[in-house]
C-alpha cells in the first residue's frame, strides 16, 4: 500500500519491484503445499472490476484487501 499511496501511480508497478526488491532477502518464499490451488491472481488493484466474467465497474481501483495469493514478487512486465 505505501509504494501505491506514497509514489506516482503511473510507475507503481516499477517502484513496486524496486521497494521488494531491497527487501528480497529478508522475506522467505513458501510453496503451495495443499491442493486444490485457486487463486485469481488478483493484484487488489486495477482499471476496471470484473466478477465472474462481467464487469462491475470501470475506473481505477484499488483494495487490498482484495490482493490473492501471486506466483512471486518478481519484475512486472506488461
Amino acid at each position: 500500500g505505501w509504494v501505491y499511496e506514497c509514489l506516482e501511480k503511473k510507475d507503481f508497478f516499477q517502484n513496486q519491484d524496486k521497494f521488494w526488491a531491497l527487501l528480497e532477502r529478508y522475506l522467505p518464499t513458501h510453496s503451495i503445499c495443499s491442493l486444490p490451488f485457486v487463486t485469481s491472481f488478483c493484484l487488489g488493484m486495477g482499471t476496471r472490476r470484473v466478477r465472474y466474467g462481467q464487469e462491475e465497474a470501470v475506473g481505477p481501483w484499488y483494495h487490498p484487501s482484495a490482493q490473492e495469493i501471486q506466483p512471486l514478487f518478481a519484475e512486472h512486465r506488461l
